[in-house]
């Protein structure tokens, strides 16, 4: 991985990418961003993870107010900014809402 910062959320929907400590084919990398930890997040992976050849979604959740940020290869990574309504990850096949994944904050 790029960073000596963990991903908060990895999603491998490959069956053989079964390593006990990583995973080397991730669809989905989901990072919550904080102030220690927003700069590397954005600049450092936001350049590495592209060159993971399977990685279709890289989404950044802020911490101090509701932004999703969604980027997908399809799309050139250009950013789909979302503060409600549902958040459609492709990689999934589904829609997760912005009230959900703020819920209980």
């Amino acid at each position: 991985m790029p960073s000596r910062r963990p991903t908060d959320l990895l999603v491998s929907c490959d069956p053989n990418d079964r390593a006990t400590y990583y995973r080397e084919r991730p669809c989905l990398i989901v990072e919550v961003l904080s102030e220690s930890t927003e700069r590397l997040d954005r600049r450092e992976k936001m350049l590495a993870y592209p060159t993971i050849a399977s990685l279709q979604e890289y989404v950044l959740v802020a911490q101090d107010v509701r932004r999703v940020e969604v980027y997908r290869r399809t799309d050139d990574w250009a950013p789909s900014i979302h503060t409600e309504g549902p958040v459609r990850l492709e990689c999934l096949g589904t829609e997760v809402a912005v009230g959900a994944i703020y819920a209980d904050l």
